[in-house]
């Protein structure tokens, strides 16, 4: 009859394996792709451009700290609208890359025309005018 194998415990087999080796330095994990590509939480705040703004226009005047506030909500909330009827657009033309194209015709979308029409014309503007600069 055969002899029965001696069985190790837990223990003696952890012990008895060899270490496995690190990952090389020049190899980078990759970070396993999201379901759902979401813009990031908005934890930053534009509240000190719009003093810096409001700077501009007249030395004089100044935002309470809820001004401030309802200005940062509500400029967060134009840009979510805009950044998901964009996308939206991206994915009714089937298409992968959201460009400035998409963008300008999400604003068209959600803003009246006149005020369309007024950011349209300011951002030509001032493109030209960087444009010129460079």
């Amino acid at each position: 009859m055969a002899e029965p194998s001696p069985q190790r415990t837990c223990e003696e087999s952890m012990v008895s394996q060899e270490p496995k080796k690190a990952p090389s330095p020049s190899r980078r994990r990759v970070a396993p792709r999201r379901a759902c590509r979401r813009p990031p939480s908005w934890d930053l705040s534009f509240a000190p451009y719009f003093s810096r703004i409001l700077r501009r226009q007249n030395e004089n005047l100044t935002l309470s700290r809820k001004a401030k506030s309802l200005l940062d909500t509500l400029l967060k909330e134009l840009l979510e609208r805009i950044l998901n009827e964009a996308a939206q657009l991206v994915r009714e033309k089937q298409r992968v890359t959201l460009s400035f194209v998409e963008i300008q015709s999400a604003v068209g979308r959600l803003l009246p025309r006149e005020l369309y029409l007024s950011l349209d014309i300011q951002a030509i503007d001032t493109l030209l005018e960087h444009s010129s600069h460079s």
